[in-house]
């Protein structure tokens, strides 16, 4: 069974498709308000099953979106400054005040 050490030995071959579906590649000034959600604490440094789907990558899209200034939330167990419990809630605010960015 592949593990994510396969993947980064072989990520070059992966390239076209990381460009192409990547949310960290993908993030632009532009971008919509985006809503991260994820059901485990970020713990930068350590290990995780699926590390593209963990609350790591969600700390290091954050930073991005930051330097972007893009609208976001990021939510997690404890996270602090939550004022979505919820992504509906998230996507209600922002339909309601698009202008917001």
């Amino acid at each position: 069974m592949p593990n994510f050490e396969d993947f980064l030995n072989q990520r070059a071959q992966f390239m076209p498709w990381i460009e192409q579906f990547s949310p960290y590649v993908l993030a632009k000034k532009d971008a919509p308000p985006v809503y991260l959600f994820y059901d485990s604490v970020p713990a930068l440094g350590e290990p995780y099953k699926d590390p593209p789907h963990s609350a790591n990558f969600g700390a290091g899209l954050v930073e991005k979106l930051k330097t972007l200034g893009v609208n976001y939330e990021f939510n997690y167990p404890g996270a602090p400054g939550v004022k979505h419990p919820n992504i509906f809630d998230f996507i209600t605010e922002n339909l309601k005040n698009p202008e917001k960015k």
